[in-house]
This record gives structure tokens, sequence and C-alpha cells, in this order.
């Protein structure tokens, strides 16, 4: 399991895949940069001046929630980006669905969560609960997915029942990674995926060098160097079959996706602007405040390239990100 690293880098709470690069499970790139003062002060429950304040990149300036939901209600594609364990993100998620415009049955609730493979059990119990997410969790053997628990994720699934949207599985199986290296991006696109998405040009020089050094950090330095390009290929496969999958519902789409998935520059929105282009996609960043940072200019997620809106919320309490993962052997080590 990837460690816990919030805002720090990419994150990705994949389950574990069966070598040692693969149970790393690859971690979601978070980035960005901009600007000024902010216009609310502290209370007593939310000591941080940023906590749920809303930052519209584009504009530079800070809108309130109402605003943030007339803001997305009509994209094409609205991509909200998580940090996985937060339960801040799911609520805020839950709540835009819920102001999110669409008939039943004219809105893709995609979670990058779900695999192919959940794809049926998922199905057949919507067939019998469709409005119930409940019991959702169990026939999708959510517990030993490796995700964070149910109860986070479980309003936002409910939230897509009550407008009479069905959820979308966006992601490969976990043993199509290892194909992936083997085959390269053809083992998870055909061809007519590999001539609309060009997965291969997704990233420069410069990009590749920067992404291998993040997913390097990200994993506490226990990564040796051999193994980063790798890593980096398979994010870049994720972010491509999900832009995919979604563009091929022929519906608008919600999409639940770490927030490294969704950044506008080389994430999901990237290959949603070559299988669709001229649609409106829409990205949201949740951003964990961070001690002594209390303008938007402080945090590099802030950069109308890479998102649209960010909402800013508390950080989530969690362990040693680095303890999980210490006994892996670098290059240096050897």
């Amino acid at each position: 399991m990837t460690a816990q690293t919030g805002n720090a880098g990419w994150h990705d709470n994949s389950p574990p895949l069966p070598t040692l690069l693969l149970a790393l499970a690859l971690t979601c790139l978070q980035a960005c940069t901009s600007h000024s003062p902010v216009d609310h002060q502290p209370s007593a429950d939310q000591p941080h001046l940023l906590a749920d304040a809303v930052w519209d990149t584009g504009n530079a300036r800070f809108i309130d929630l109402d605003e943030l939901e007339s803001a997305t209600a009509r994209a094409d594609y609205l991509l909200l980006g998580e940090v996985h364990d937060n339960p801040r993100h799911h609520a805020l998620q839950a709540r835009l669905i819920a102001s999110f415009g669409g008939a039943p049955n004219t809105v893709a609730v995609g979670f990058e969560q779900l695999t192919q493979a959940q794809a049926e059990p998922m199905t057949h119990y919507l067939l019998a609960h469709p409005d119930d997410a409940a019991g959702l969790g169990t026939a999708v053997d959510w517990e030993n997915s490796g995700w964070p628990e149910w109860s986070l994720y479980q309003p936002i699934f409910q939230q897509a029942l009550n407008r009479g949207w069905q959820p979308l599985p966006l992601m490969f199986n976990p043993d199509n990674s290892m194909a992936i290296l083997e085959q390269g991006y053809g083992a998870v696109l055909g061809k007519q995926a590999l001539a609309a998405l060009q997965p291969d040009t997704a990233l420069s020089p410069g990009e590749q060098a920067e992404v291998e050094a993040l997913m390097h950090t990200s994993h506490c330095g226990k990564l040796p160097a051999s193994m980063l390009p790798g890593m980096v290929r398979i994010q870049v496969a994720k972010d491509a079959y999900m832009a995919w999958v979604a563009a091929g519902t022929g519906q608008r789409g919600v999409l639940i996706v770490g927030d490294g998935h969704a950044r506008k520059d080389r994430g999901i929105p990237l290959f949603l602007r070559r299988a669709a282009p001229g649609k409106n996609i829409v990205v949201v960043s949740m951003v964990e405040v961070e001690p002594g940072l209390v303008t938007p200019a402080d945090y590099p997620q802030v950069n109308s390239s890479l998102s649209d809106f960010i909402v800013f919320t508390i950080r989530q309490e969690r362990g040693d990100p680095c303890a999980s993962i210490s006994g892996i052997a670098t290059d240096q080590d050897s």
C-alpha cells in the first residue's frame, strides 16, 4: 500500500499488486501556485484561516460553496479530486453531485475506486436495490479492495442513486498493471483508444523527469530509480483508461478520483480533451490545509493550468506515511 502523503505529492490507495513495483500502489500527483489574502476569520471549530474556503483559480478570488455549485452544475465532465482518506472531501463530493444538473440516466458517476471486475456484482446488486447504496460495498467486496472504509464513500454512491445516475467503474483490474509494464499501453487500451489518446505523448521529457521525482519522494525515497519509469507508465495508463471509459458512455460525467488524476495538464482531463474534443471539463481540487500556510499563494496546487477551483479543507490526521514501506531497498542500498 502506498504511503498516505496528503498534499505532498502522488497519492493513490490502490490495492496491493503482485510484485514489489506493483505492491507499491501508484500515488496521485498534486501540484500548482497563485494568489492573495484571505477574507474570512478563524473560529473555535475552524482554526485554520483557509479551512472550507473555496478559491476560483481562473478569476483569482474566493467564492462560497453555493457559487461553486452553480459554476460546476452544467459541466460536461466534472472531476472531483480527493485525498482518499479525508471525510470532508467525500462530504463535499456528495454535495456537488446533489447540485449537478442532469435528468435520470443522463449522467455517469465514475469511480477510480471501482475496477472492471466489480462491474458485474455492482450491476447485479443495483438491479435488486436500485435506490439503496447500503449493501453495495459488500456486493463489490469493498472491504478487501484496499481503499479507505466504505462508510466514507457510501454517501457519494447514495447521492448518485438518488439522482437516478449509474455508478461507473473507471479502473482496469489490478493484474493489468504488470501487463502494462510488459506490453505497453496496448495492454489496457485498444487500437481506437491508442490512436485517439496517444498516451505516449502525454509527458514531455521534462514532465517525465518531474513525475519520476515526485513518485520517488511520495514513496519516501524507497523506490529504486529503475522502477520509476514503469510506475509513471502505469499512472499514465490509468489516466488514459479512465478518460476513455468516461467518454465511452456518451453521457455527461462526474468523476471521483485522486487529486493527481484530476489535474488538467497531464491527468484525466488531458485525455478527455483528446477523446471528447470541445467538451466543458471542470476540475475541483480538494486540498488539505497546512499549518502556517494561510493564503492561496502558499499552495502549489493553486494554478489555473491544473484546476478550476480549489476547496481547502482541514487535514486528516494520519500516521507516519513511510512506516509501512521502511524496509524497501533503494539503488543506493545495493
